[in-house]
C-alpha cells in the first residue's frame, strides 16, 4: 500500500514538472515570437521610411526642374521643402537644401522621413546634387552624342564663353583641334576622357563621368503646367516670322496648344522671352536677334521634336536655346543642300533633347556646306526673365539614419528606382 503511494506520488510530481517545462516553453516561445514580430515590425517599418526618404529624393530632384528653384535656393542660401511647398512632392518627408556659395552648381540635400506615428521609425538620406540651368550647355542629349573634328565650343579668357556637352555616350572624332569648356558622360567616352585633339577650358580639364543620366526629356505634364499657367494659351498651328508677331507677353511666356512654324520670313527677335508648344515646331527661316542687340533672345521648346525643316534656306543660322523632348533634328529636301550655292548652317546658343545633334548628312561637307556651333549664354539686361528649367542629377547618396548597413560600408549608392 505504502509502494503504491510513493509511485502515484513520484508521477504527480514528474507530471507537475512536465507540465512546469510545458508551460516554460510556451513562455518562452510566446516571448520569442513577439520579439520577432516586433523586429518584423520594425524591419518593414524601416523600409517604408528608407523608401519613403529616396522618394522624397525624386521628388526633389522633380522639384529643382523647375524655372524658378535657381532663384529659390540662391548661392550660398538654405530652402526648406516640405508639405507647404508641395503637399503632393513631399508627403511625410522635409528636406533641407543647401547651395553652395561658389561654385553655385552643387547643392547639399537632407531628406528626412516623418513617421506618420509620434516616435515611430525615420529615416534620414544625405546626398549632394550636381544642379545646373539648360543654359550651361551647348548640347545635352540623350543619346550617343559624337563631337566632329574642329567643333570650337570655347575661346578667349571668358568662362562664360566655355560651353559644356553632356551625352550618355561621347565620342570625340580625330582630326582637328576641338575646343569645350567641359563634357560629361554617363556610360562610356570614346576614344579617352583626354584625346590628343581635345582641349579642355575648365578643370579638371578631361570628360568627366557622372553616376548617372542626366533627365534632358524633361517637358512633363508639371512643366506644362507651370507654362501653361504663365500665359494665356495660342491655339496652334501658329505661324511666326516678322510679319506675323506675337502680342506682347508680361510673363515673357507663351503657351501654344499645338505645332509652331517660324517662317516663311526670318524672325527677328526682340525681347526676351520663350516659346513653348505642346506640339512640333517647325523652323523655315533665320531666327535670331538683331546685329549688336544683346538684349533681345528666344528660347523654344517643344514637348515632341524641333525640326530644321526642308523648306529652311541653305543658310540657316539660328540664335537662341532650343529644348524639345525628342531633340533637334534636320528633314531632308527635296534637292540636296548645297547643289544651288551657298550652304551653312550655324547654331549660337544651345540644344537640349532626347536625340543626338547629327546635321552633317542634310549640311553635308561633300556639297560644300560648313556646319557652325558656338556657345551663348544670355546674359542681357532681362536675364532673370528668360523662363527655362533646370538640370539635376545625384552624384553622392548616404543613408545617414534609419539604415540596413552601417555607413562606413556604404559605396554610394544611387537611390532606388532611379
Amino acid at each position: 500500500m505504502m509502494s503504491h503511494r510513493n509511485n502515484h506520488g513520484s508521477a504527480l510530481v514528474t507530471f507537475m514538472i512536465l507540465s512546469l517545462f510545458a508551460i516554460s516553453a510556451i513562455t518562452l516561445y510566446s516571448w520569442y515570437s513577439w520579439i520577432r514580430s516586433r523586429e518584423n515590425v520594425h524591419g518593414l517599418a524601416r523600409q517604408r521610411t528608407l523608401h519613403d526618404a529616396d522618394s522624397c529624393l525624386s521628388s526633389t530632384l522633380q522639384w529643382l526642374r523647375i524655372p524658378t528653384a535657381s532663384s529659390d535656393v540662391p548661392m550660398g542660401g538654405i530652402k526648406t521643402l516640405d508639405e507647404s511647398v508641395d503637399p503632393i512632392l513631399f508627403n511625410r518627408c522635409q528636406v533641407t537644401l543647401r547651395r553652395n556659395a561658389a561654385p553655385g552648381d552643387y547643392i547639399s540635400a537632407d531628406v528626412n522621413s516623418l513617421s506618420e506615428t509620434p516616435g515611430g521609425s525615420t529615416a534620414t538620406i544625405h546626398a549632394t546634387i550636381r544642379f545646373t540651368t539648360v543654359t550651361q550647355y551647348f548640347a545635352a542629349v540623350d543619346d550617343t552624342q559624337p563631337i566632329s573634328a574642329g567643333t570650337q565650343l570655347a575661346a578667349g579668357s571668358d568662362p562664360a564663353n566655355y560651353g559644356t556637352v553632356y551625352a550618355p555616350n561621347l565620342v570625340f572624332e580625330s582630326g582637328a583641334l576641338i575646343t569645350i569648356g567641359s563634357a560629361y558622360y554617363a556610360d562610356t567616352v570614346s576614344p579617352s576622357e583626354t584625346p590628343s585633339n581635345v582641349q579642355f577650358f575648365l578643370s579638371p580639364y578631361h570628360a568627366q563621368k557622372l553616376p548617372a543620366r542626366l533627365n534632358v526629356v524633361m517637358l512633363d505634364s508639371s512643366i506644362n503646367q507651370l507654362y501653361k499657367g504663365k500665359s494665356s494659351p495660342l491655339m496652334g498651328p501658329l505661324f511666326i516670322d516678322n510679319s506675323n508677331t506675337l502680342p506682347p507677353s508680361p510673363t515673357h511666356v507663351y503657351f501654344v496648344e499645338g505645332d509652331v512654324t517660324i517662317g516663311p520670313q526670318p524672325l527677328t527677335v526682340t525681347g526676351v522671352y520663350a516659346l513653348y508648344a505642346t506640339g512640333d515646331i517647325h523652323i523655315l527661316n533665320n531666327i535670331g536677334p538683331a546685329l549688336n542687340d544683346a538684349d533681345s533672345w528666344i528660347a523654344l521648346l517643344s514637348e515632341k521634336t524641333i525640326h530644321l525643316d526642308k523648306d529652311a534656306p541653305d543658310e540657316l543660322t539660328l540664335v537662341g536655346n532650343f529644348i524639345a523632348n525628342a531633340g533637334m533634328i534636320a528633314d531632308s529636301p527635296d534637292t540636296p543642300r548645297g547643289t544651288a550655292g551657298g550652304c551653312s548652317l550655324s547654331i549660337t546658343g544651345g540644344v537640349v533633347g532626347g536625340r543626338s545633334l547629327i546635321f552633317s548628312e542634310v549640311w553635308r561637307n561633300e556639297n560644300g556646306c560648313s556646319r557652325t556651333y558656338q556657345y551663348k549664354r544670355f546674359s542681357g539686361a532681362d536675364e532673370d526673365k528668360l523662363y527655362l528649367p533646370n538640370v539635376s542629377t545625384v552624384l553622392d547618396y548616404h543613408v545617414t539614419a534609419g539604415r540596413a548597413v552601417p555607413l562606413s560600408q556604404q559605396t554610394t549608392p544611387l537611390p532606388l528606382d532611379r
